[in-house]
């Protein structure tokens, strides 16, 4: 079912779309394919239900450690509001990674833990929806670590936000 695009088809993936509030954004005949993951049954239900009659969405059950994708094959993957809620956080940036092509971008969100009183109060690690995060710093890290070069990396309290390239070849 996923098949290679040509130039005027970019390739949008997505990991832990959630109930694919992204799809807002698309036209049925934009020529790209939007590749939406989440490992929850219930978010992969309503994201295929808000992905009705956009033919270039696929949704997908799944885990952020196996995309489903051949190595080097993404140009945009997209990660909104969603690593602090996995388990192993530096294990997704690195599957992100290894399915950007050359010059493929990842951007993305994340809520960070933070050494002030109202971090500690507001992001409680392993607690509710949150997976074991990170801070910042681990954040930028996690880039590194997966051969990713940060363009953009903007804090607003523990909310990360970025953008990171995988070299051309």
């Amino acid at each position: 079912m996923l098949s290679p695009c040509s130039p005027t088809e970019a390739p949008w993936w997505t990991r832990r779309d959630g109930a694919g509030i992204g799809f807002r954004s698309l036209s049925p005949h934009q020529r790209l394919r939007y590749l939406a993951v989440d490992i929850s049954p219930a978010m992969v239900d309503r994201a295929r239900h808000n992905a009705r009659g956009l033919d270039q969405v696929e949704v997908i059950e799944g885990d952020a450690e196996r995309i489903p994708v051949p190595d080097g094959s993404v140009d945009l993957f997209i990660s909104m509001w969603g690593l602090h809620c996995l388990p192993d956080p530096p294990a997704a940036v690195c599957e992100a990674s290894r399915c950007l092509r050359g010059g493929g971008r990842l951007v993305g969100s994340m809520i960070c833990t933070g050494g002030t009183l109202r971090h500690r109060l507001l992001v409680r690690p392993s607690t509710g929806a949150f997976g074991p995060g990170g801070s910042s710093e681990d954040l930028a890290n996690w880039l590194g670590d997966a051969g990713l070069t940060t363009h953009r990396f903007e804090l607003s309290g523990p909310f990360a936000y970025f953008e990171a390239r995988r070299p051309s070849v």
